[in-house]
């Protein structure tokens, strides 16, 4: 009888998060995926047109607790890590955040969700981004600490210290 009861309730959550937050996000004109992570919901969006600046990414986890991790896997390419959250937004009461896309170079890939580890199953998106950054992401000289998809460590700008070596 448990059993029943357990799905009974991951039947009733889903229709609650496709009832109520799904048609809201894609009156937005947003391309949404949502599927089971661990035995959580998690469900991302993101605008369905090519994505290019500073992108608002929305993922929403049910129950709303715990671990949630997002990352970027460019077709061809290497995993990006994105986001690890250990708790929702106290600002957005989910695990949305805003994506510097202009930090990493055109593809067409896949953002995934996953709750608890990166060994959980994986909620895909398709999305591609679109900046003009075909070879090289644009550095920024005013913001170049920040402005990289990884830690850098030294003290000068990455652009110019690879110039003044070779």
């Amino acid at each position: 009888m448990r059993a029943v009861g357990r799905r009974f309730l991951g039947v009733l959550i889903l229709e609650v998060v496709f009832t109520t937050v799904v048609p809201t996000i894609v009156a937005y004109g947003a391309s949404v995926t949502c599927g089971i992570s661990d035995g959580h919901t998690l469900c991302v969006s993101a605008p369905s047109r090519a994505l290019s600046g500073r992108v608002k990414i929305t993922v929403s986890n049910s129950p709303n607790d715990g671990r949630v991790i997002v990352t970027w896997v460019p077709r061809g390419g290497t995993t990006k890590p994105l986001i690890t959250a250990f708790a929702p937004s106290p600002e957005t009461g989910d695990y949305s955040f805003w994506w510097p896309t202009r930090k990493y170079l055109d593809a067409s890939g896949k953002l995934h969700v996953q709750y608890g580890s990166t060994s959980s199953e994986r909620v895909g998106l398709p999305v591609t981004l679109s900046n003009g950054n075909a070879t090289h992401f644009r550095h920024s000289q005013r913001d170049w600490r920040t402005f990289l998809p990884r830690a850098w460590a030294a003290d000068t700008d990455p652009v110019v210290a690879a110039v003044c070596i070779s």
